[in-house]
């Protein structure tokens, strides 16, 4: 398909419509509660976070337990610069700020900015459920609600009600990714960025604004037709965006080959074990579905030992976090140890081989003081109890989500002691992963990439 270029420039009219699609404060509250507050998006009551993240950090330091889709990416360097552009007018311009000026300008504007970002990203959102891709899409419940309901698109007190108040928006939960990948120049956070465009110098590295350049003029074009029906009801408005220039010029999650080729580089940069598996060898691991644990079978030395560490830490704890589900779940107050029983040996097996890893890993990592000081003997403990049947496993586990818990602040329970009202808006908006060392996010991205190497 033969796709027009993008124009060079084009101004971005019409931001200053409020508004912004997310999470409600309801929804919101459930993944503060479930993630503890710590940004990282993993349920983790048993707190198993430290010894997953030490790993995670060397295998996949460019995807979170949240980020699920590789166009994220380029969505994150187009948010954030039509949100530069609409926040701070060419006038404002100057490489001739005092540093106290400019950094007082920058704070000046930092409320603005915010405004801007979440509302260019209210757009995108509706852009993304409309043309059905929903899949990894945030805000996709809301939309579908909001269009059968015929909000009106900005006027709608639901609109005001929705703000993330700790900035769990997909820009926020995208840029430390994105920084891992080199996309700016300095620093990544708002009163940096800001400052750079004060200063009239572009935040964002050069290779990253060239590749970006068709999401960034898709984004422009989403924005124009939003702006331009900011006050329409939604029903009208979604009608009319499936039919006009804006949607057919936009790519979705769909990559193109060259964001594809390029955000692939950016992965083998960060992550060298990754140059050993060519374009070639990684749209072949992913023609299907395919485990992204297979891609052990194509590195060599130091990184294979880092796959090793990663599923054994990964057996040796992950049934007791299985289990502690189905306590908060079930109405058994002691649901059958039967399956962790049947998998007693393999954990066992496991905590014997860290154990004796730990003693010789060379040059340390991280994981193996934090191994042997604080999982070692308290997953053996609980091993022992897994034979004395479920009332035994059951009230360990329990104490330790309590504990985990308190540290949190007063008022917090663990999870087995609150009602069990349906999560499943957790779920369906952020898809809070599982899995421990951000597999199964890793493996979307790359299937998307995968994907988007073929197009032609």
């Amino acid at each position: 398909m033969t796709r027009p270029k993008p124009p060079a420039s084009k101004a971005t009219s019409g931001l200053n419509a409020a508004g912004f699609l997310y999470l409600s404060e309801a929804v919101l509250a459930k993944v503060k509660e479930a993630t503890g507050d710590s940004g990282k998006g993993t349920v983790d009551e048993l707190k198993f976070g430290p010894l997953y993240e030490t790993m995670s950090e060397i295998l996949f330091p460019w995807c979170s337990t949240l980020t699920s889709r590789a166009r994220y990416f380029y969505f994150g360097y187009a948010v954030l610069k039509l949100a530069l552009d609409a926040t701070i007018s060419t006038k404002m311009v100057s490489p001739s700020y005092q540093r106290q000026e400019v950094s007082s300008l920058a704070r000046g504007k930092l409320l603005e900015f915010r405004r801007n970002t979440r509302r260019i990203e209210k757009y995108l959102s509706l852009a993304l459920n409309l043309m059905g891709n929903q899949d990894g899409a945030a805000g996709r419940n809301k939309v579908t609600r909001w269009c059968s309901q015929g909000r009106d698109a900005v006027k709608a007190p639901c609109h005001s009600m929705i703000l993330s108040l700790d900035g769990r928006y997909p820009n926020a939960i995208y840029r430390a990714p994105c920084k891992s990948l080199n996309l700016f120049v300095k620093e990544s956070h708002n009163q940096a960025l800001l400052q750079s465009r004060l200063l009239g110098i572009d935040p964002f590295q050069p290779d990253w604004v060239s590749a970006g350049q068709n999401s960034l003029w898709e984004l422009e074009s989403i924005v124009e037709f939003w702006e331009a029906r900011a006050n329409d009801s939604l029903i009208d408005v979604a009608t009319a965006f499936r039919a006009s220039p804006a949607f057919k010029r936009f790519n979705g999650f769909n990559l193109r080959s060259g964001e594809a080729i390029f955000l692939y580089d950016k992965i083998q940069e960060k992550t060298t074990y990754w140059k050993s598996v060519t374009p070639t060898a990684l749209m072949t691991m992913f023609g299907g579905d395919v485990d992204f644990i297979l891609l052990k079978e194509y590195v060599d030395g130091k990184e294979k030992d880092y796959f090793d560490i990663a599923g054994h830490i990964d057996v040796a704890t992950r049934h007791f976090r299985h289990y502690y589900a189905e306590i908060v779940a079930s109405s058994d107050v002691n649901p059958s140890t039967g399956d962790i029983a049947a998998a007693l040996p393999e954990i066992l097996a496991s905590i014997s081989w860290l154990d004796s890893k730990a003693q010789v890993s060379r040059p340390k990592v991280g994981w193996e003081d934090i191994w042997v000081t604080g999982y070692s003997r308290l997953l053996r403990s609980w091993a022992t109890s897994i034979p004395l049947g479920p009332k035994k496993l059951a009230k360990d586990l329990k104490l330790r989500a309590e504990s985990v818990v308190a540290m949190r602040g007063r008022g917090k329970e663990a999870p087995h002691l609150r009602q069990k009202p349906d999560d499943g808006d957790i779920d369906k908006e952020l898809e809070l992963q599982p899995s421990s060392f951000r597999l199964s996010n890793a493996t979307r991205i790359l299937r998307d990439i995968s994907v988007g190497m073929r197009d032609d």
